[in-house]
Formats: structure tokens, sequence, C-alpha cells
């Protein structure tokens, strides 16, 4: 839960590095989507303050969109807080409470962001936040749970080395240059389709998106590697995006993808992505491949974008003091980890629900478990990954005037065809703010 206000007031956000503006629903609003029940009270707040100005106006590439005026208060998880330059939505068409916006740096004269805020408190042991998923065979959507720690990392959550890459230092997302993407089908190594594409890619991390982003004509290659077959687009209305179909049946005989990076020492590094990790059951008899294509992004610029489905495979750490992102091999559990809620100290410690921590996260002073909406549960479909319910979400454009999120936090829904049970875009995408950790390390 994000806490926002004086006495505070509680809302669930999706955590996103790849926007720009923090958002929340206010009791103003005019058109609030399918829910009203949980919205930002500013006058409610001793430390609410309206600049009287226009904040964001977003549009979400499924139609919906969010405007309102620019505020500022205190916003934060458990007892951490810091004061914030934020939209208080007065329209909204969207059910979402809010957006918590983690990119890189921000685009912003009149704001910033909350991490960054967070840096100049100096109440972080360090300048880093790290985020990991469960990778789940049999995951169903209230027991999805996933650890997001500020200030430090958690040892037993990763194997092996953390292998470091230098970020795009003029990018304002969380963005590195990515050298070749290869296939590995039983130990043989396929490039000879996607030479064209060795070359500095560039790839945006992404914890707002489900799916990854590719380039048509690279999303075209790789899934025809795959054997993938174009499905249809992301929307009737929308040819930009193109989806791909794959055997449900074949995923023993698919091969490992392999994004080539080099480490920030000049090494080659490899991030491998398994077939069960790209291979996503749109319904019980049809699996979709996680590559979508994409025409272009806001910005012009060529390249991907890596989302939630493909981050599950790795422990990602967003290192801002070193201008630099790491990748661990994930550590995978067996059995579903139960929500808690956990309070560490220094001095003393207090938790509704003890959890045992290993020697390498007893810095840790703030841990909280955020929880699903119960009014975000609905149909779960059968996948590799676990069953989903995924909120549909949104990336913004650059603009000097209005943040315009039409592409880049895609909105990770299509129209199925007629003979297939519809499942609802709001339904259909995977959302990190069902099962949660934060953790705060002080």
């Amino acid at each position: 839960e994000i806490e926002i206000g004086t006495p505070q007031q509680s809302f669930q956000f999706l955590f996103d590095t790849g926007s720009f503006s923090t958002w929340v629903r206010s009791t103003k609003c005019k058109n609030c989507g399918t829910s009203t029940d949980n919205a930002y009270n500013g006058s409610a707040s001793l430390t609410y303050f309206s600049y009287n100005t226009s904040g964001s106006n977003i549009r979400y590439s499924d139609g919906s969109s969010i405007s309102g005026i620019l505020m500022s208060d205190v916003v934060g998880f458990a007892n951490l807080t810091v004061n914030l330059t934020f939209t208080e939505a007065e329209t909204s068409t969207t059910y979402l409470d809010g957006i918590m916006a983690m990119g890189k740096t921000s685009i912003y004269s009149d704001r910033s962001l909350f991490f960054e805020n967070l840096i100049a408190s100096k109440k972080l042991d360090s300048n880093i936040f790290s985020y990991w998923l469960q990778e789940n065979k049999y995951w169903s959507a209230d027991k999805q749970f996933g650890e997001l720690i500020f200030g430090g990392v958690d040892n037993t959550k990763y194997t092996g080395d953390i292998n470091w890459i230098e970020l795009i230092k003029s990018d304002f997302y969380w963005s590195i240059s990515m050298s070749e993407i290869t296939l590995n089908f039983n130990s043989t190594e396929t490039t000879s389709k996607i030479d064209p594409y060795s070359l500095n890619l560039r790839a945006i991390i992404d914890t707002g998106a489900s799916f990854s982003y590719l380039p048509l004509e690279l999303a075209k290659i790789i899934n025809e590697e795959i054997g993938g077959k174009f499905y249809q687009t992301a929307s009737k209305s929308d040819n930009s995006r193109v989806v791909y179909q794959l055997d449900c049946k074949n995923v023993k005989n698919l091969p490992i993808v392999k994004f080539q990076f080099f480490s920030k020492f000049g090494e080659l590094k490899y991030l491998n992505i398994k077939p069960q990790q790209y291979m996503v059951y749109y319904s019980k008899t049809v699996c979709i491949s996680a590559f979508f294509g994409r025409k272009e992004f806001p910005d012009k610029r060529v390249g991907l974008l890596i989302g939630n489905i493909l981050l599950m495979s790795w422990y990602t750490i967003f290192d801002s003091e070193n201008n630099q992102i790491g990748f661990a091999n994930a550590q995978l559990y067996n059995k579903s980890l139960e929500p808690k809620l956990t309070v560490i100290t220094s001095k003393t410690t207090a938790t509704k629900d003890t959890m045992k921590l290993s020697p390498n996260v007893t810095k840790y002073s703030e841990s909280i478990y955020i929880t699903s909406d119960t009014t975000l549960k609905s149909e779960n479909f059968v996948s590799t990954n676990g069953s989903f319910t995924i909120i549909s979400t949104a990336k913004p454009e650059i603009s000097t005037a209005n943040l315009n999120e039409t592409s880049n936090h895609t909105t990770d829904y299509f129209t199925k065809t007629s003979d297939e049970t519809t499942i609802s875009p709001f339904n259909f995408f995977f959302t990190l703010v069902i099962l949660l950790n934060i953790y705060f390390l002080i």
C-alpha cells in the first residue's frame, strides 16, 4: 500500500519503472472508471498543497486516460515518507488507485520522482532498489508474490553472481544496450536470422509492462524461429502491435532465448529466458509468445522493452548511484509464499506475522506486504507461469505539453477472436500490485 497525507490515506499503486508521472485518483474525480471506492481527499490532509495548475494528461492505449491538477503531499510506505509533487486525478477512466512513477530520471522541471526524493532524504543505506517476482507453475492470482527492496538486496532471492550492466547515461528510462539476441536449440545456437540486429539495441527495463515489445521485424524473426504464427494485432483499432501464437504442446522443443550484453567491465554476459517463461497461456487451448511486435516507441528510438513476464527470470537491481543495473538468476520457490506484514527496527522487532530473514537482510528496517484489492479479482486462466489476474497499464510518451502514455507502457491487451471465451482486457495482464513485499534498508 501507498500512504498519502496527514493523517495517512492508503491506496494500492502500480509500481512502474517505465513512468515519470505519479498520480492518485481524487475525490474530485468526475469520471472515475469502474471504481470510486478508494480516492484521495486532499482537503482531509494537513500536508496537502495544491499548485492550481494542470498536472499530467495521460492517455492509455486502451482508450483510458487521467488528467488533473498538480499538488504535493507526503507519500510513503510504512513509516518512511517523503514530500512529493504529483497529479491529483480529477478525471479518470481507469480503475487504478494510482501509479507510482519510478523512472530513472524525471523529465519534468516542476516535479521529481519518489525514488529521487528518497535518495535526497538520505534515508537509504544505498541508492538502489531490488525487484523480484516469484516464478510458480501453479501460481494463482491471489497467491502471487514478489519482493521490492529499497536500499539493498536480498541474497536469498537469487543464485550465482550479479551481472552489472551500465545504464545508458543520456536516457530518462532504466535502459541498457543489448548487443545481440541468440537462440539455443539443444546447445546449438542459431544466430543467422538475427544478425541484422547484432548491434546496440536500447532495452528498457519496465516493471509496469506485462509483455516485452520488440521492433516488428525483430519480433517476426524471433517468433518464427520459435515456431510462432501471427495471431492478431493488439486490438481492433491498433495494428502497431502484433501478437504471435505458439503451440502449447511444443514447449519442450523450444529454444532458450538469450539476450546478450556487455557487462560494465567489458565481459560478454547472457540473460537466458526459458521457453516456460516466454510461452503464456492466453486460454486453456491458446498459447501466445511474450515477445510482442511493436511498430515504434513513443520517442521514435529503435529498441525493445522488457516486461514482467521475462523479468521473473531474474533478480533485478536498479542502482542509481553507480548508473548500472544488475541481473542474477532468480531463486525459485516450490511453495507459495504467504502474505506477511513485518516491521523490523534496529532496536526492537514487532511483527504481526514474524518473517524469518536471513543474516543478509537483517538490516532492513521496514517491510510491508501489499495485497490485491478484492475488486480486481476475476476469472483466472491456466498458464505455465501460473494463473494471472492482470491489470492493464500504459506508458508515457515524452512531450513538452502533456504526458501521453500511449505506448511504452502499452496496455498489454488485445481482442480475442470470436470463437474464444472473452477475457476482459482489464483482467488479462500481469500486475505487481497483487502480492508484493517491500523492504526498507536504513
